[in-house]
């Protein structure tokens, strides 16, 4: 009877320690939940109804979020080998999901010159670092430190992967902005600026900075480029397509491992 007793308190203390780290985790999901919503209506509070993304952050772990991406490369591998869906398609998915599945969770995660933290708000990470590190976890075959150590325009280079790169030298930037809605397709971007790295990212004629900001609030975040001081601020702007890049989208599927200009 006693040996019962004993068995039937070890499961329930099981089952209630299970039950606490279930809350756990989702209390932990619902803050990073909060701090991006946070993020974008304090970034955006003319655009906050129509910020065109749409963070899956909190929905899932970290660590879960990565493995459904890497279920989902599989599958438009598969497809795309069976002429199921194009490169375009391809790139579709590719943009959406970084933007909408990764980067979210970085939201907030603190800048610092020399940080190269592995996971979202959990230490510090400079601008490079961000880039090639959302990239490796999106299963970008590239080695984020020697990616992110590059100076801006070898990290355009070397995500552009021969394709076109669009350069500007102390432009007009309102000029520039309205050249790019009009001349680009929407998607996803890397810029690389005098001092400074980051996405961009074109939806609905707008141009988004997505970045590890050195100026206030010191921190990861997504603005409109046109109000970013960091942005605007740049001397000289090297843009290279990610999302609508062919060659990069085939190397993502292969795996091949990307070549690093300048290293």
């Amino acid at each position: 009877m006693e040996m019962r007793l004993f068995i039937l308190f070890l499961v329930v203390t099981a089952l209630t320690k299970c039950q606490s780290n279930q809350n756990d985790a989702v209390d932990t999901n619902a803050i990073q939940e909060r701090k991006t919503i946070s993020f974008i209506k304090e970034l955006l509070p003319d655009k906050k109804d129509k910020f065109p993304f749409e963070t899956n952050a909190g929905k899932l772990h970290y660590d879960s979020t990565l493995t459904l991406i890497a279920s989902q490369k599989i599958a438009h591998n598969n497809a795309f080998n069976q002429s199921q869906i194009s490169i375009d398609s391809v790139g579709q998915y590719f943009c959406h999901a970084l933007v909408n599945e990764i980067i979210p969770y970085w939201y907030g995660t603190t800048w610092d010159f020399n940080g190269h933290t592995d996971r979202p708000n959990e230490g510090v990470i400079a601008c490079g670092y961000f880039v090639s590190t959302t990239l490796r976890h999106f299963d970008v075959k590239v080695n984020r430190f020697k990616l992110a150590q590059q100076a801006s325009l070898n990290i355009v280079k070397s995500l552009a992967c021969d394709t076109k790169i669009y350069s500007y030298s102390n432009p007009d930037k309102i000029k520039m902005l309205e050249e790019l809605k009009s001349n680009l397709e929407e998607g996803l971007y890397v810029v690389g600026l005098s001092n400074h790295v980051g996405f961009l990212f074109l939806k609905d004629r707008e141009v988004y900075f997505l970045h590890s900001t050195f100026l206030t609030p010191g921190a990861v975040i997504a603005e409109l480029a046109e109000k970013s001081d960091a942005f605007m601020w740049s001397d000289v702007y090297y843009i290279g397509s990610v999302s609508n890049n062919p060659s990069l989208m085939k190397k993502w599927l292969n795996g091949e491992q990307l070549a690093i200009i300048g290293a």
